[in-house]
């Protein structure tokens, strides 16, 4: 009998490709922004971002707004006391 990860690999590939990328684009941004020590920088970066995500919402592009907004991302800016200070 197989398992549920073999099911949805098999049911399903494109679906979790899709997720797979969503992952990986929603990490690249949130690294991005984080690891710039400069704090200039690190604001310029995350306005980018906005900006961005703010454009892909009025071109109606839902799923890269969302990857550009970031959930692990918002999640560090949450509990971080002050996100622009040095790391």
């Amino acid at each position: 009998m197989k398992g549920a990860k073999e099911e949805k690999e098999k049911n399903s590939p494109n679906v979790l490709a899709l997720i797979e990328r969503f992952n990986q684009v929603s990490n690249w941004v949130a690294t991005t922004i984080i690891f710039e020590e400069d704090l200039e920088t690190r604001r310029d970066v995350l306005v980018y971002f906005i900006h961005l995500a703010n454009k892909c919402r009025e071109l109606h592009n839902f799923n890269a707004m969302m990857e550009g907004q970031c959930p692990r991302l918002l999640f560090l800016l949450r509990t971080s006391s002050d996100p622009f200070l040095p790391l």
